[in-house]
């Protein structure tokens, strides 16, 4: 049962990021974030100094997602810079779904890649989901 509900739950994240349509997110790509809520289409304004992030990403991705995480990780590592002093975790939500689940439990995720950006003491300063640009990235680690 338990297996049945974490595969059921894996394929609706996969199904819901390879869905995505690009007019969708033309449509919203402007709206102010939410507070406490950050996605790919809104630029989110930090509140304390990032100290760790975690990478959330998919061992076995489909083509679309798989995308979205190379272009992400690609964005975290040019938002770090080369003397970055911020550590970061990769973990897959796929073979390591353990070691996910506690950043889930602090804020769950509905896309792929998820990047959760903690202070010093722990706390979760922000999280992005989605593809996200290097622009996303600098405006929390601010």
């Amino acid at each position: 049962m338990r297996v049945t509900m974490m595969l059921c739950l894996l394929l609706s994240v996969t199904l819901s990021a390879c869905e995505r349509k690009e007019s969708a997110a033309a449509a919203i790509k402007g709206r102010a974030c939410e507070p406490g809520v950050s996605d790919a289409t809104c630029t989110p304004a930090a509140t304390a100094a990032v100290a760790r992030v975690v990478f959330v990403g998919k061992e076995n991705a489909c083509q679309c997602t798989r995308k979205a995480i190379d272009a992400s990780w690609k964005a975290l590592e040019a938002a770090l810079g080369p003397h970055n002093r911020i550590a970061v975790e990769q973990v897959k939500v796929d073979t390591e779904s353990d070691r996910v689940a506690p950043y889930r439990a602090k804020r769950a995720f509905m896309a792929l890649p998820a990047m959760y950006f903690f202070d010093a003491a722990g706390g979760l300063v922000e999280m992005l989901q989605g593809e996200v640009t290097e622009e996303q990235v600098r405006a929390v680690l601010k």
